[in-house]
């Protein structure tokens, strides 16, 4: 897949219908941000936030999509939807492009078991469903450095 088919989808607010509010998914802090569910002209629904985040990750089809937010402590959580057969190095690439955060110094972690993220594998692989929620965080190595940047 390119990054082209990766990339958030330009939406004509005349192909969209707005669908029911839905209360965003997914663990602690902050509540009640509601995200409108949109559904295009083609079938594929979208998601977009009070702060108009939306992101659209695969090949526009028919295949079944998820919901699920990247969240990362003191930043805004980013809502992903993304088709269960899609690579989840997709998702982790464009997350960390949209932050501006090397790649290399994140790990993620899927939030329901714990697990880390593996780039490799698919939503449905990794057992996702509607609503999850992977957390980012700074490799223990990368904070280890940072840490000993302070103190010395």
């Amino acid at each position: 897949m390119s990054k082209q088919e990766a990339a958030t989808p330009e939406i004509d607010s005349e192909e969209m219908e707005e669908g029911k509010k839905m209360e965003k998914a997914g663990g602690g802090g902050g509540g009640g941000e509601t995200a409108k569910e949109y559904v295009l002209s083609c079938g594929d629904k979208v998601f977009v936030t009070e702060m108009n985040v939306v992101c659209l990750i695969g090949p526009v089809t028919r295949e079944e999509r998820i919901l699920v937010t990247v969240k990362y402590l003191g930043e805004e959580d980013l809502h992903y939807t993304i088709g269960k057969s899609v690579k989840l190095g997709f998702l982790i690439e464009d997350y960390c492009d949209r932050k501006h955060y090397a790649k290399s110094n994140f790990q993620f972690t899927h939030q329901k078991t714990g697990k880390q993220v593996a780039e490799n594998r698919t939503p449905e692989e990794f057992g996702m469903r509607h609503g999850d929620v992977i957390l980012a965080s700074l490799k223990p190595e990368v904070l280890q450095e940072l840490e000993g940047k302070e103190t010395g």
